[in-house]
């Protein structure tokens, strides 16, 4: 089952290939309720993605994956709507391969 629509690597300097993706899934801060995301782009190391939060670099958050995991990440840069994000741990190879497939 695949979650992502057919992926495409996009270059950059990062620590893993980014894919680009749409992937739905959520955002939670430490407290507060689950809001709704667009992945846009994905790597084992981080994603970029449209959150309606006021976020900051260095602020920790749990991504809800319809893969059914909740990885933790830490917002690393901040472009309006659009957020940088980096993964705690390495996005595990098979929720990777599923949500770009």
């Amino acid at each position: 089952m695949a979650f992502g629509r057919k992926a495409q690597v996009v270059s950059d300097p990062r620590s893993g290939d980014r894919q680009a993706v749409v992937v739905q899934a959520t955002a939670r801060l430490l407290v507060g309720e689950a809001v709704p995301i667009t992945i846009e782009n994905l790597s084992s190391s981080g994603f970029r993605a449209a959150i309606p939060l006021d976020l900051k670099p260095g602020m920790l958050l749990r991504i809800g994956l319809p893969t059914g995991r909740s990885p933790h990440a830490i917002v690393a840069r901040v472009d309006g709507d659009q957020y940088g994000c980096a993964f705690t741990a390495p996005l595990d190879p098979e929720d990777l391969e599923l949500l770009v497939s």
